[in-house]
């Protein structure tokens, strides 16, 4: 009876643990949330010079906004569920479809170069644009 008690006690603890740590867990759009700044594009393999003033994207809500088109302001929305994790970004330009890859604080997004293409299936490509972004502290 004893060792059943323990064993009782080892998994309720357990399923505690999972719930609060569940609980605890944020998703991508949570944890996007804030200024970005762009640190580095590669086109088919090669770097590009990021802009010389330089790049800010700012996720606030269900916003984004980009400091060096003007203050253009676009909806954005992410679905951690797919593998790629896709984000759709839609300016006034009209809608962008990419795949994202959240660690800590490096943002990569991963976008078809033309507007014929479809969703990139990863970050590589002849047709993929893939910016490297660092939060801003």
């Amino acid at each position: 009876m004893r060792r059943f008690s323990w064993l009782a006690a080892a998994a309720l603890l357990t399923v505690c643990l999972s719930f609060q740590a569940q609980a605890g867990s944020k998703t991508d759009k949570e944890l996007i949330q804030g200024s970005w700044e762009l640190v580095s594009m590669k086109f088919k393999g090669m770097d590009l010079p990021p802009p010389k003033d330089g790049e800010l994207i700012t996720f606030k809500g269900d916003k984004a906004t980009s400091k060096q088109a003007g203050e253009d302001v676009a909806d954005f929305k992410l679905d951690q569920t797919k593998k790629p994790k896709e984000i759709d970004i839609t300016p006034k330009k009209g809608p962008v479809h990419g795949i994202y890859e959240l660690e800590g604080d490096t943002l990569r997004i991963g976008m078809s170069a033309s507007k014929e293409s479809e969703r990139p299936k990863g970050f590589t490509g002849d047709d993929v644009v893939v910016m490297t972004l660092k939060r801003k502290k």
